[in-house]
Parts: C-alpha cells; sequence; structure tokens
C-alpha cells in the first residue's frame, strides 16, 4: 500500500478555498446576499500616510460583519484622508492604538445596508434589507500597536433611521 505525504502547507491552502467557498455560499442561502469583504492584509503602509484607496479598503473591511443575527454591508463609500497629527491620549479613545505613529482624520460617505435572514415562514427574499445613508461620515485610521491600520467613520448628523426598507440586499 502506497500513502503519499501531502504538504500541510497544501492541506491548509485547499481547506481555505473550501471555507471561503462555503462561507460565500452560507450568505447567499441564509441572506440572499454576498460574504462580508475582508482584508487579506491590514499593514500596508508600513511606513509613511495612508492613501485614500487604503484607507476605503479598511474601512470597508472593518465595517462588513454579522452582528447577532443581522448581516452589515456598505456600498457606495468615498473616503478623504486629512493631514496626519499626533495621537491626543486625552480625546483619542483608541485602546489599542500605536500612541507613537501619526492618526489621520477621515471624511466620506457610504451606504449602509441591514440584512436580516431570509425566512422560511414568511416569504422575505429579495427584500430583507434596509438601507441607511450616511452623507457627511468622519473618523480617523490610525495604526494599531500590532501594525494594523483600523479606519473608522460614524456620520453624526445622520438619523438613524433607514432611508429605504425592505430592499434587495448587495449581490
Amino acid at each position: 500500500m502506497f500513502i503519499r505525504k501531502v504538504p500541510a502547507a497544501f492541506i491548509c491552502a485547499l481547506f481555505l478555498v473550501w471555507a471561503t467557498d462555503a462561507s460565500a455560499q452560507n450568505y447567499r442561502a441564509l441572506y440572499g446576499s454576498r460574504a462580508p469583504r475582508t482584508c487579506a492584509n491590514t499593514k500596508a503602509p508600513a511606513k509613511g500616510p495612508i492613501v485614500a484607496s487604503q484607507a476605503m479598503q479598511y474601512f470597508i473591511c472593518g465595517t462588513e460583519r454579522l452582528y447577532g443575527d443581522d448581516l452589515y454591508l456598505v456600498d457606495k463609500v468615498t473616503i478623504q484622508v486629512g493631514k496626519g497629527r499626533p495621537f491626543l491620549p486625552n480625546t483619542d479613545m483608541l485602546p489599542d492604538a500605536d500612541v507613537s505613529s501619526l492618526v489621520y482624520p477621515v471624511r466620506g460617505s457610504y451606504t449602509q445596508y441591514q440584512i436580516s435572514k431570509l425566512s422560511t415562514v414568511f416569504p422575505n427574499a429579495g427584500k430583507n434589507a434596509n438601507i441607511y445613508v450616511y452623507p457627511h461620515a468622519s473618523g480617523l485610521c490610525y495604526r494599531t500597536t500590532f501594525g494594523d491600520w483600523v479606519c473608522k467613520m460614524i456620520d453624526t448628523s445622520a438619523p438613524a433611521m433607514a432611508i429605504q426598507n425592505n430592499v434587495a440586499p448587495p449581490q
């Protein structure tokens, strides 16, 4: 009997591809939607200021997620990055921030989808999402003590009411 050893890295890579595909299928089956976007790496740039495209990517990855039974996704994200400033310990409530790195103010806009699970009792497919529009969002991008970038924005001027109810989630 011939048994061939398969490298552990190959098995891990195969499992990762299968798990990613299975997860995407699960989101389609459970929510009728795409899966939350993730970032493979949040360490760039290693030095220097963050640019708008990176800030947008890190905001999306940090915002899209499951929270309770609801899935939160974002769309139509715009972001501008301001000039970096020193960390302010009295006002920057960022417990994981690298206080020796600059903090970058950001502003922009985004649309958020709050998506409920598809129901087997009440037919809600294609109308299981609510849309919230945040036209005047602002926040920060900062580096953590592990060297990862985090970008967060909120819109305190927008009412916390859905602009549209019972719409189709993003695909």
